[in-house]
């Protein structure tokens, strides 16, 4: 039987959880801002270390995991549905968390993804690289000085920001989050964090040393660091941050988060000056028939990178809210042209959702009445302002039989083909910057539909 079926069969005999149970509450799927997850996304950290465990434990060590399968169908331009892509990645997390007394505490978790449909195609070909891939996500020590100073050790997660959508403040992990992803799949970066609390104004501070993040650390010269202090105001908070590594340009970041009356406004952002890879630009070819000719350059200039938005909760039952918001994000460093997208990619450097310069979003979270807050439904919309293409995605969820979740999308894809959110691609045997591409055909995506299935133990 197919995921597709499976899900089907699933949602027809489910039953709601207990009005008492909350291990799979809506947070849970949709992340919050302080877990630094999208509404749309789920944290990966959700161990990620802090204050030391309160309490000598009755189990020093606990067990656990989480299986997640999905199916996934995207619809191409002009092509039969036998010919729509369809993709089955599984994911699976086992951990170990060992809390010996109250002041010591270690993680350990490591990841299995495997997707029997991927094929990686390039200019160059298809090849099969859909795994079984294991990777090691989380591996930290915990402990604390004199109850004072708190440190972890170990690769570990910290999301920096304070926006849903897009985190230009995100230093710290070397891979942009997906914004769309049901899931963070993203892994943990290997760190020395020391974190000084100071409990009396609620500020903390941090200071990291860096074996990853930007680049591998294999000698002394490349180990990076990092710093960050946090301070509350009235109802808001300000994050002040920067990262230094040999090879990368320095960088600093802020975010802010207020509550406005009923609203809630946020706002982040980054400053370095020009860009740590050299971008494209179309240049006029003297060669008559020679071909798409393409120059690299470095800004030389601060290349800032900002977003910000806000969003209003309000109730429409004793049990059931409705939270609408907005988010706008911009980067000067961004492409304003869809034709140099081809050749991004090919360079490997198409970072999807910080592509363009501008970019924007508005969502609408609400859970079903009726439900005891075991579905919800989600409206977004995403928009790539630069290239005018975006995305309208609605989202289901459930929990059933306690502990297992469902997951369903649909999304249709807006704008002309070549976009961003619309990227399809074909061609001819063509020239760029004097080297010869195979011909290419890629149909541009029109809409997607997703199953999830999900459980945590």
């Amino acid at each position: 039987m197919s995921l597709l079926a499976t899900v089907l069969v699933l949602a027809s005999t489910a039953q709601a959880a207990e009005p008492g149970d909350n291990r799979a509450a809506e947070a849970e799927m949709f992340g919050s801002a302080a877990a630094g997850s999208t509404v749309l996304g789920v944290s990966a950290s959700a161990e990620t270390p802090g204050t030391p465990f309160s309490g000598v434990p009755e189990n020093p060590l606990s067990i656990g995991g989480q299986l997640y399968l999905r199916q996934v169908v995207t619809a191409g331009t002009h092509r039969p549905p036998a010919a729509w892509t369809n993709s089955v990645p599984i994911l699976a997390d086992g951990w170990f968390d060992a809390r010996p007394n109250d002041r010591v505490r270690g993680m350990l978790r490591a990841r299995m993804t495997f997707d029997p449909t991927v094929t990686s195609t390039s200019f160059f070909g298809a090849t099969q690289d859909g795994g079984p891939t294991v990777v090691l996500d989380q591996c930290w020590l915990n402990f604390d000085i004199g109850r004072s100073v708190f440190v972890t050790a170990g690769r570990q997660h910290v999301a920096w920001g304070a926006a849903r959508f897009w985190n230009p403040n995100d230093l710290l992990h070397s891979t942009r989050r997906d914004a769309l992803a049901l899931f963070d799949a993203r892994v943990g970066q290997t760190m020395l964090k020391v974190h000084v609390p100071w409990e009396q104004r609620g500020w903390n501070f941090y200071t990291i040393e860096l074996f990853e993040s930007l680049d591998h650390a294999g000698t002394l010269g490349q180990i990076g660091g990092a710093a960050r202090a946090e301070a509350v105001f009235g109802t808001s908070e300000v994050g002040i941050d920067g990262i230094v590594q040999r090879g990368f340009r320095p960088r600093a970041g802020a975010d802010v988060s207020a509550g406005v009356g009923p609203i809630d406004v946020y706002a982040e952002g980054v400053i370095m000056k020009g860009t740590d890879r050299p971008r494209w630009r179309e240049i006029p070819n003297p060669v008559p028939g020679g071909g798409i000719l393409l120059e690299s350059y470095t800004p030389d200039k601060v290349t800032p990178a900002a977003s910000g938005g806000l969003n209003w909760a309000f109730k429409v039952t004793d049990q059931d809210t409705i939270t609408v918001g907005a988010e706008y994000f911009y980067q000067s460093a961004g492409y304003t042209r869809k034709t140099i997208y081809p050749w991004l990619i090919f360079q490997g450097s198409f970072t999807p959702f910080y592509l363009a310069r501008e970019y924007a979003a508005a969502y609408a979270f609400s859970t079903i009445p009726g439900t005891n807050g075991n579905q919800s439904l989600t409206l977004s919309g995403l928009s790539n302002v630069s290239d005018r293409t975006g995305i309208v995605r609605l989202d289901w969820g459930a929990t059933v039989l306690t502990h297992l979740r469902l997951e369903a999308y649909v999304a249709g894809r807006l704008g002309a083909a070549g976009g961003e959110f619309r990227f399809g691609y074909s061609s001819g045997p063509q020239t760029i910057n004097g080297i010869s591409i195979p011909a290419v055909d890629l149909p541009a995506p029109v809409a997607d539909a997703g199953l999830g299935l999900r459980v945590s133990f």
